[in-house]
């Protein structure tokens, strides 16, 4: 899944309601369970959008890079013309709300281990969460990269297609912002407020000189009918 727009975690950390999630082990199934696999979808001159935009910044990478890194945490970045955009625009794709739809399906397997951590096995179309461990105790989550940094929560109440939703986020990057060399994973567990549905969010991807070398994105929602711890 290719996406031109800001990660999902992004637009979970923007808007905080005061309802705490519940704890991430009493969110995820034990065993084998088959998921659906979901994309956003936009319309086609938001994409357009889009793809000017990552033209600009590789034409402009340095200016680029100074802006992120002046960026205010959680803010989107002041309009520039050198977005390669109008200002409408710019404006139109921040403002933008994708719709959520299944494309397939495919199977995961988590299994609790007797040290209290949850090991994470992907099918076909989710090779990428193979072997990855999630420490409730530690709050942590080893990726293939390393281990994250301690986990937060979050709470969505923007009415935005997905809905009013809770849940945890766990953050790993490392590199030289500088040199446009990164590694970045995340992954987020949420709950839907209004179904109970559980989605599941996880993103890796390295970038070598600005050029991305090493990407995987996954999108799913665990079965309603499922027993949790």
């Amino acid at each position: 899944m290719n996406r031109v727009l800001p990660p999902l975690l992004a637009t979970l950390l923007s808007t905080v309601s005061a309802a705490a999630p519940p704890p991430v082990q009493t969110l995820l199934p034990s065993g084998r369970v088959t998921v659906d696999l979901l994309t956003p979808t936009y319309p086609p001159d938001i994409l357009d959008i889009g793809r000017r935009m990552q033209d600009a910044a590789r034409t402009h990478r340095d200016w680029f890079l100074e802006q992120v890194r002046n960026a205010a945490p959680g803010e989107p970045l002041p309009y520039d013309p050198r977005f390669g955009v109008t200002r409408e625009e710019y404006q139109r794709f921040l403002d933008v709300k994708p719709a959520y739809t299944a494309f397939g399906r495919a199977t995961l397997t988590i299994t609790r281990r007797t040290d209290g951590t949850l090991l994470f096995q992907g099918g076909r179309g989710l090779e990428g969460l193979s072997g990855l461990v999630l420490d409730p105790r530690q709050n942590r989550v080893r990726t293939p990269y390393g281990w994250t940094r301690p986990g937060e929560t979050f709470e969505v109440t923007s009415n935005d297609p997905l809905g009013p939703r809770a849940g945890h986020g766990w953050l790993f990057e490392d590199g030289n912002l500088n040199q446009a060399t990164v590694r970045v994973a995340n992954l987020s567990i949420m709950r839907l407020e209004k179904t109970g549905q559980v989605l599941v969010d996880f993103r890796i991807g390295r970038t070598v000189n600005g050029q991305s070398v090493e990407r995987f994105d996954a999108f799913f929602a665990l079965p309603l009918a499922v027993r949790r711890p």
